[in-house]
């Protein structure tokens, strides 16, 4: 099995990839020969003593072959306590304009003292165990914006600004994908804005444009400050719980 908290990690580093596809398969498994998207929202890093609860809202338009354009959006519920441990949902996409609360897909816990990330599975109320190796820690080692730009990629940085009324400094980061590089026959940019939160520990604004795909845009609202209800923190108990970590692998002599 994967090992989710360095999955996690890289999903920190790259904010968001999403693959080709047509409207009808977003919340389907996709056909033969067809394509489904991959969205990797705000990463929430295990942050001790900055305690939270908010609301991740996901905006997606994205591009057909013959040039349409389709809109899709959900919202989830987030939360840390002081001790690191973090609770996400996850819920389907549902068209633009459509005004009912989409299910929710999947229940995350994250522990980082035991090294442990529970994944729960609603529909077949089983929840797994995986392993999680990144360390609770202190904000100021946990941004993702102090990883140094890869060739190819250029910062612009837009200051500070307020949003639900925490200070944050912003981004603008320009990846330019050469000529011939994926078939492309002039250059390509993507461009993402994040608007990150030094007291938080991540971003609470990631707008992302590809001309390969669309825009997609993140926002992080409702937020509330303080311990967030114990609860939220345990996997549902009538859940079957299954352990599909790796055993360790012995050293050979």
């Amino acid at each position: 099995m994967k090992t989710l908290g360095f999955t996690a990690l890289l999903a920190g580093v790259a904010a968001l990839f999403i693959a080709s596809v047509s409207a009808q398969n977003l919340q389907q498994r996709a056909p033969e020969g067809g394509t489904r998207p991959i969205l990797v929202s705000i990463f929430i890093p295990p942050v001790v003593d900055a305690p939270f609860t908010a609301t991740v809202n996901t905006i997606w338009t994205g591009r057909a072959p013959d040039g349409s354009t389709y809109t899709v959006k959900n919202h989830r519920t987030i939360a840390r306590d002081s001790a690191g441990r973090i609770f996400q949902e996850r819920r389907r996409l549902t068209p633009d304009g459509d005004k009912q609360e989409t299910a929710i897909t999947e229940l995350d816990f994250i522990n980082p003292t035991s090294h442990e990330q529970v994944v729960c599975d609603p529909d077949g109320h089983v929840c797994e165990i995986y392993n999680y190796w990144l360390m609770a820690s202190t904000v100021e080692n946990s941004s993702a914006d102090r990883v140094s730009a890869a060739a190819g990629v250029t910062r612009e940085d837009l200051g500070h600004d307020t949003i639900a009324g925490l200070d944050t400094v912003g981004t603008r980061e320009t990846t330019t994908i050469a000529p011939g590089t994926i078939g492309n026959d002039r250059p390509l940019d993507v461009v993402t804005e994040f608007w990150y939160s030094p007291q938080l520990g991540f971003r609470l604004l990631l707008n992302r444009a590809d001309p390969r795909t669309g825009s997609a845009s993140f926002r992080v609202t409702d937020i509330h400050l303080g311990e967030p209800d114990a609860k939220l923190f345990n996997p549902p108990s009538e859940y079957t719980i299954v352990d599909a970590r790796r055993p360790a692998t012995p050293s050979s002599k």
